[in-house]
C-alpha cells in the first residue's frame, strides 16, 4: 500500500539521512550523495490496523485547519504507518439535509448546532446551541474539505472512519414526531439545559433506524464508504439505564441502522 511505501521512506529519512518529520515542523536537509542502504531491511507490524485520533481532536486541534494543513497531517500519518483514521468533517451539512427531510425548520437546525470549536461535543450529545449557529459557508467549505481529506487518505490505502448515528436528536424532532420516545439526558460540563441535556432516542423506537439510515445513506451518497464507522452514545454521560439489556439494545440499534444501509459495516 501507499502507507507501507511511505513508512519505508520515513525509516530511510530518519535512520539514514538524519531527517525529522513532526507536527511542529520538519528537517529535511538531505545529505549529498544520498546514503546507500547496506542490504535489505524488513520491518513488520503484528497489527492489521494502526488507528489514529479520537473524536475530541476534531475540536481540540483540527477545527480551523485548511486543506494545506490537512494534507501535511495525512502525509505525516502515512509516514508513520497509520492506516485507519477518523474523517468526520462535513457531517453537519449531511445532518442538515436529513433534518430538513424529516420536517425540521432551518431555524430549529441552526439553533441545534454548536459553533465550530464545540462540534466534537455536539456530535456526542454533550452540547447543543453553544456558540452557534453554523453559517452556510461553513457547511460548503467543510464538504469540500472532507472530499479532499478522503481522496488523500484513500490514495495512500488508508481506511477513513466515517460517523454514524449515535441516537442523539434535536428537541425539535419531538415537534415533528410527538409520539417519539426520547429521554432528556442530564447536564454536562457545568452547562445548564439551555446548552446541554440532550435528547436521546430510545433504541426500540421506530424512528431510530429511520433517522440512522437516512443519515448514513446520505453520507455514503456524498462521500462513499470504506465500511468502518464510529458513534459515541454515552460520552461522559450517565445512560438512562445501566442494565446490560438496555446497553446491549442501544448498541444494537446503532449497528442495525448502519447495516440497513451498508451490509459490510
Amino acid at each position: 500500500t501507499g502507507v507501507a511505501a511511505a513508512a519505508g521512506l520515513h525509516r530511510y529519512l530518519r535512520d539514514f539521512c538524519g531527517c525529522h518529520v513532526a507536527w511542529s515542523g520538519s528537517q529535511l536537509r538531505l545529505p549529498r550523495p544520498l546514503p546507500a542502504v547496506p542490504g535489505e531491511l524488513t520491518e513488520a507490524t503484528p497489527n492489521r490496523y494502526r488507528y489514529y485520533q479520537n473524536v475530541c481532536t476534531q475540536s481540540y486541534s483540527f477545527v480551523w485547519w485548511d486543506w494545506a494543513r490537512w494534507e501535511r497531517e495525512i502525509d505525516w500519518m502515512a509516514l508513520n504507518g497509520i492506516n485507519l483514521a477518523l474523517a468526520w468533517s462535513g457531517q453537519e451539512a449531511i445532518w442538515q439535509r436529513v433534518y430538513l427531510a424529516l420536517g425540521l425548520t432551518q431555524t430549529e437546525i441552526n439553533e441545534f448546532f454548536t459553533g465550530p470549536a464545540f462540534l466534537a461535543w455536539g456530535r456526542m450529545g454533550n452540547l447543543h446551541t453553544w456558540d452557534g449557529p453554523l453559517p452556510p459557508s461553513w457547511h460548503i467549505k467543510q464538504l469540500y474539505l472532507q472530499h479532499r481529506v478522503l481522496d488523500r487518505m484513500r490514495s495512500f490505502g488508508m481506511t477513513p472512519v466515517l460517523p454514524a448515528f449515535a441516537g442523539h436528536v434535536p428537541e425539535a424532532v419531538t415537534r415533528v414526531f410527538p409520539q417519539v420516545n426520547v429521554t432528556k439526558m442530564g447536564s454536562w460540563g457545568h452547562f445548564n439545559c439551555s446548552y446541554s441535556c440532550s435528547f436521546l432516542l430510545a433504541p426500540e423506537d421506530p424512528m431510530f433506524p429511520v433517522i440512522g439510515s437516512l443519515f448514513l445513506r446520505e453520507l455514503v451518497k456524498e462521500f462513499g464508504t470504506d465500511h468502518i464507522y464510529g458513534a459515541d452514545t454515552f460520552n461522559e454521560m450517565q445512560p438512562p439505564s445501566s442494565a446490560p439489556s438496555y446497553l446491549a439494545a442501544a448498541t444494537t440499534a446503532v449497528y442495525e441502522a448502519m447495516i440497513a444501509v451498508d451490509t459490510e459495516a
